[in-house]
């Protein structure tokens, strides 16, 4: 189970969006501008002036001016007329245009580039130096390298929260998760919007331990054990040893790999801990306890192998015997009885 919670455990972006989705491919869009060159095979071509002289050889390159793709998703090109250009690549830009002039150019071979870059873009916000729009070149820009062209983070690494929102979907997951499993660093698509949050990372300590309460993750590899140790350790007078629990909230991926099967009639929750309707959903989490036997030794190894993430619950419930002791006070406060072996053999006579 530790390897499972190792590889597994936490919020995914990856499949938060589902079929881990490569580099966009460069599709023009509405407001680019275009460089477009036509090449001809010889002078006294459709674009070059008449040569006179029998000895002239040699193609010519005519550069049409810049055109920006209108509303309407069209280019202009002089003797070809209008071209889309809008949901293209550049290539087939290209390849439109050679043919509308193949008639009437000497042997046109024609090329497109982008000049200026208006779509292919995403936003980064938030705790950045410089928040803003970074242009996407053709190769494709993952979280980390977007981020780093926005200047990088402002706040320390184990407090940042990388929210990615694509269309009507968003899904949130802690930098050093992206840092330390590369499949987190996923490409963006034109128009996302990344934004950077900070935010203070914390456990929650409840029940038999010495120090209860909101307690910080001080690193990104803090584990149970050492949660254990910042809520003082088990309260020997009342903690039973095999009563640890971790509640948190877990991906589909992780609870089915635990050997769960997730029924589609329960409601999931989505990744900040709202109630949703389809639990077949890749970008909701499920609740699930995690129980800790500290009476076994090799317990011990698990939970110095087991992340504590953001919003975990450890509690440690209280031994039966505290139960008895609890329910001995009751009786005495109500008639009067000195609690002790006295008290407990009177009680049982």
């Amino acid at each position: 189970m530790a390897s499972i919670l190792e590889r597994l455990s936490g919020s995914s972006l990856a499949d938060g969006f589902g079929s881990h989705p490569g580099a966009p491919s460069q599709q023009l869009g509405i407001g680019d501008t275009l460089s477009v060159t036509v090449f001809e095979a010889g002078p006294g071509g459709l674009f070059t002036a008449q040569t006179d002289g029998p000895f002239a050889t040699g193609g010519h390159q005519t550069v049409i001016p810049n055109q920006t793709i209108d509303r309407d998703g069209l280019i202009t090109i002089p003797y070809a007329g209008t071209v889309r250009a809008a949901g293209r690549t550049p290539k087939a830009v290209a390849a439109d245009i050679q043919k509308k002039l193949g008639p009437r150019a000497l042997e046109p071979q024609v090329m497109v580039s982008v000049a200026n870059n208006a779509t292919a873009t995403a936003s980064v916000l938030g705790e950045v130096t410089s928040g803003g729009k970074v242009n996407l070149g053709i190769r494709g820009e993952r979280i980390l390298d977007v981020i780093a062209a926005a200047g990088g983070i402002k706040a320390p690494e184990q407090e940042v929260i990388v929210r990615l929102m694509r269309g009507q979907r968003t899904a949130s997951v802690a930098l050093h998760t992206i840092i330390s499993r590369p499949s987190e660093n996923i490409y963006v698509q034109p128009q996302d919007t990344i934004l950077v949050i900070r935010q203070r990372v914390t456990f929650t300590a409840l029940g038999a331990v010495v120090r209860q309460g909101t307690l910080p993750i001080p690193s990104n590899d803090f584990t149970l054990s050492e949660a254990l140790g910042t809520a003082g350790g088990l309260n020997d007078s009342r903690a039973d040893q095999s009563g640890v629990f971790l509640f948190r909230f877990e991906r589909p991926e992780l609870v089915r790999a635990l050997g769960n099967r997730i029924d589609p009639s329960v409601i999931g929750w989505d990744i900040m801990g709202k109630a949703r309707g389809n639990a077949e959903s890749l970008d909701y989490v499920f609740p699930l306890v995690y129980r800790i036997r500290l009476s076994d030794p090799a317990s011990l190894l698990v939970m110095s192998r087991v992340r504590i993430l953001d919003r975990d619950i450890l509690y440690v419930a209280n031994a039966p015997s505290v139960e008895i002791d609890k329910f001995l006070g009751l009786v005495s406060q109500t008639y009067g009885i000195i609690r002790g072996p006295i008290s407990i053999a009177q009680i049982a006579g």
